[in-house]
């Protein structure tokens, strides 16, 4: 089952870290619809919405982002994909 993967990430503030974090995409052929990186002080916030993936394959991703070392959280949600119209 197709869901869309929303990824909401802290982690300091590295000139790295947002490119490590895409990597984990671009390893698996895999382009997000969007990514929206703030900075919040010493930290950053990313959001990424990645659709067309499984659960498995979501979860797989967003343990690899926590094993980052500047990665301090990762949030996961799963929805199912809505149908094109």
């Amino acid at each position: 089952m197709a869901l869309t993967a929303a990824y909401a990430v802290r982690a300091s503030a590295d000139p790295h870290v947002v490119l490590r974090l895409l990597n984990f995409f671009a390893q698996r052929d895999l382009v997000p619809d969007a990514v929206r990186v703030r900075r919040l002080g010493d930290e950053i916030g990313v959001v990424i919405e990645q659709p067309g993936v499984s659960e498995h394959t979501a979860t797989v991703i967003a343990e690899k982002m926590r094993s980052l070392v500047a990665v301090s959280s990762v949030e996961l949600e799963c929805r199912l994909m809505r149908a094109a119209a």
